[in-house]
């Protein structure tokens, strides 16, 4: 990781959950205030540790044209929890 700050003990139990293998996070949304996956998670964390991951792994450069391009986005929402969990748990 680009700056060995990140705390994985606060996102263990979240990293750990077996609820969340096959998450997809163009399934989060914002309901009353908050940012939940459906019924279950905090979407603020599950978010924090996603774009943790794209920072940690892409250049400014890659990561600014990604933001720019909703079809990469959300192509890449589809698989990108399950690649951030094995990069964190695996650290």
């Amino acid at each position: 990781m680009k700056d060995g700050k990140f705390k994985l003990e606060k996102y263990k139990n979240l990293l750990s959950n077996k609820d969340l293998r096959k998450l997809n996070l163009n399934d989060l949304n914002h309901e009353n205030g908050k940012f939940v996956i459906p019924n279950v998670f905090n979407g603020y964390d599950i978010s924090y540790i996603a774009v943790k991951y794209l920072l940690d792994n892409l250049s400014d450069e890659k990561f600014n044209i990604l933001i720019r391009n909703n079809l990469k986005v959300k192509a890449l929402g589809k698989n990108l929890w399950n690649i951030a969990v094995l990069q964190f748990t695996r650290d």
